[in-house]
């Protein structure tokens, strides 16, 4: 006799917050480039991935799944890219809602965009997950080995390359401190609590003075890798 679940445990599987945000997207990509779902139908099927215009409105109102290939396809005919049909956009907007990738898994847009951008694994991931035995520098090391291609590890591992993220990630968060000062008063308050620890570290990176010691590092590691000028 065959096994059957237990009354109650089985559920639909739901579409859930990143189907939710796709259906959104799609919304938005089309409205936007002012193309109907006739029009986006007849794009698909040149791609190869017909998809009928009436399907394309139940995509929109929930009454219809996007597979994998749906996804690609879609994010082809709209001149996006996967990521940006699974992600909200965000910007500095201090009222942006949190990215809800799971039901477990909750995060601030920016950090959602650094882990489909393969520069970090998300730590309220690693929570939900039960993880705790491995340091955040394995964990990192880990989520590098399998997000990034052998190309961007080898690029990513050479000390130009950090230097000149270090820099564009200086940027970042002096803009971020702009818009969300809140953000770094933790970081701030620890800093002040705590002179020789701040002062083992160097200047936070999110400050003027943390970008202009990144942009020095970055300067000496270009004049290493290309020369510097006044060799010539």
């Amino acid at each position: 006799m065959a096994a059957t679940e237990p009354a109650g445990s089985r559920h639909r599987n739901e579409a859930g917050p990143v189907g939710d945000q796709v259906r959104a997207n799609l919304k938005f990509f089309r409205a936007r480039q002012g193309i109907s779902t006739t029009q986006l139908a007849r794009l698909l099927e040149a791609l190869g991935r017909p998809i009928l215009a009436t399907a394309i409105t139940k995509i929109e109102s929930g009454d219809r799944k996007v597979d994998v290939g749906d996804l690609v396809a879609l994010a082809l005919a709209l001149r996006t890219t996967p990521n940006r049909m699974l992600l909200p956009d965000y910007g500095p907007s201090r009222g942006q809602a949190d990215v809800a990738l799971t039901p477990t898994v909750t995060v601030f847009p920016d950090l959602a965009w650094a882990w489909a951008s393969g520069k970090q694994q998300l730590l309220a991931a690693e929570i939900a997950l039960g993880h705790g035995e491995e340091s955040p520098f394995e964990v990192l090391e880990e989520f590098r080995r399998n997000a990034l291609t052998t190309a961007e590890r080898q690029h990513a591992d050479h000390t130009a390359v950090r230097a000149a993220e270090a820099v564009l990630s200086s940027i970042r968060g002096i803009l971020d401190r702009i818009d969300n000062p809140v953000r770094y008063d933790v970081e701030d308050e620890s800093r002040a609590r705590h002179p020789d620890s701040a002062a083992r570290l160097g200047p936070a990176p999110a400050t003027p003075e943390g970008l202009r010691a990144r942009l020095r590092s970055l300067i000496a590691e270009i004049d290493a890798l290309i020369g510097d000028d006044s060799d010539g």
